[in-house]
């Protein structure tokens, strides 16, 4: 069966849903108490906003055979299902077992990250690079994080960062904004351009582009990108009232 349970992980990925509910049919009446089995009908249940038996199903599993990515599922449900702080509770809960998980510590600073608990997403990047120092992800998110407070820090986590991953635009745009905070904006518009040429019609990357002009003293040149960004319809409203007041100024 664990062929069987790979076609269906395959079919599911690859968004080929009829075929992967299917076989995952075929497969529950047999082996519907093995822990995979009950993960992907969970993972189904949650495509179909299930969520509470999906909840349900992953806490099944994760009782069988205890393992991180059926915890992530299961406080994914739970997020869902609007319990937040269960969700981060689940998560902790295993970290507290298992300190070494760095798949759910990550997940867990990230949600931490999204839910704007800015305070303990810094607390948990910090736990994962202690897990893997090379990390790309938390170096970087770390470094967004502290980039007001200890920008020192920040600019050699996103340094580190951008080293590991050379085109990667988050781990440039973080450095960049790094750089804007310290008044180089020569340094941060070289960044960004290389970032948006990773990435182009990336509106995050464009505005920090705009004030990097900016604050270079290329006025008109900043303007233009700050008129082009308020015609767009994918940028926010936030980031178009940020710009508004940068034009007022």
């Amino acid at each position: 069966h664990c062929s069987r349970l790979a076609l269906i992980r395959m079919y599911a990925n690859n968004g080929a849903f009829e075929q992967s509910n299917a076989m995952l049919a075929s497969m529950e009446g047999i082996y519907g108490s093995h822990p995979q089995v009950l993960y992907l009908m969970g993972l189904r249940e949650l495509r179909n906003n299930n969520n509470e038996y999906a909840h349900e199903l992953f806490s099944k599993a994760v009782n069988i055979e205890p393992l991180g990515e059926y915890v992530i599922a299961s406080s994914n449900a739970q997020f869902r299902l609007r319990d937040t702080d269960k969700a981060i509770d689940t998560l902790k809960a295993w970290m507290k077992k298992n300190p070494n998980d760095l798949a759910v510590q990550y997940h867990l600073a990230n949600a931490l990250l999204l839910l704007e608990k800015n305070d303990e997403a810094i607390v948990e990047f910090r736990n994962a690079l202690r897990i893997k120092p090379d990390s790309i992800g938390a170096l970087n998110n770390l470094a967004w994080l502290i980039k007001e407070k200890s920008p020192d820090e920040a600019g050699e986590l996103a340094s580190q960062a951008l080293t590991l991953a050379p085109n990667s635009p988050q781990a440039s745009h973080t450095l960049a904004e790094i750089k804007l905070n310290q008044h180089k904006p020569k340094e941060a518009i070289a960044l960004l351009k290389t970032a948006i040429d990773n990435n182009p019609n990336n509106y995050h990357l464009e505005y920090s582009l705009a004030k990097a002009l900016k604050l270079d003293g290329q006025a008109a040149k900043a303007r233009t990108l700050y008129d082009d960004l308020l015609g767009r319809g994918d940028v926010t409203e936030a980031i178009k009232e940020e710009i508004r007041a940068n034009l007022s100024r």
